[in-house]
């Protein structure tokens, strides 16, 4: 887990301590999280083919700003995916610097569903990016948060009944099954850089 893979085709995925391979959307996203393709494991057709997709890595929280190409509002990227719009362009140049408009990505109106907008930011006191990166040290960080932002309400407590005097019958539970984890071990060659 915690690997970047790739077969024959030019994607390169994370692969997950879920088991699952997450694709990069585009470079810009693959490069807020990596500096180079040194350390990607290269794997058969078949072998990538049995890790099954998780979905779509998201730029690198605290490293970079995004738009959609269908509007003009630049938003910071924060843990989880989650998006705030960066309400001024004086915020901007204060929290990211003044060539800050050379930081931000164009993501397609497609990978923008792997977003969410929450709160404006108004104030450079709304929002830390060195905060932000250390949440979101490693991709399955970032994923972890994405997970507990979409994970579905508790369900409401219940109060315990009494016990029943009368009696009931005994089931044997029915066995499950068990989503099975394909073995990359002793499988991967490493790329390295070209000269």
């Amino acid at each position: 887990a915690g690997s970047l893979i790739t077969a024959s085709g030019a994607a390169v995925y994370y692969f997950s301590a879920d088991s699952k391979r997450y694709a990069f959307p585009d470079q810009s996203t693959y490069q807020s999280w990596y500096a180079n393709f040194n350390d990607v494991q290269l794997l058969t057709d078949a072998d990538l083919a049995a890790v099954p997709l998780g979905g779509l890595v998201t730029i690198r929280p605290g490293t970079r700003m995004v738009k959609i190409t269908t509007d003009p509002k630049v938003y910071a990227v924060t843990g989880g995916g989650v998006l705030r719009w960066i309400t001024s362009e004086a915020l901007a140049r204060a929290l990211y610097s003044d060539n800050w408009n050379q930081q931000v990505v164009d993501v397609p109106d497609a990978f923008f569903t792997n977003y969410r907008i929450q709160t404006d930011i108004r104030a450079t006191s709304d929002l830390s990016l060195p905060s932000e990166q250390t949440r979101a040290a490693t991709i399955d960080a970032d994923l972890t948060t994405r997970r507990g932002l979409l994970a579905p309400p508790a369900p409401p407590a219940t109060t315990p009944s009494t016990p029943s005097t009368t009696s009931t019958t005994s089931t044997t539970p029915t066995p499950t099954s068990t989503p099975v984890t394909p073995s990359i071990s002793g499988r991967i060659e490493v790329l390295t850089a070209g000269p």
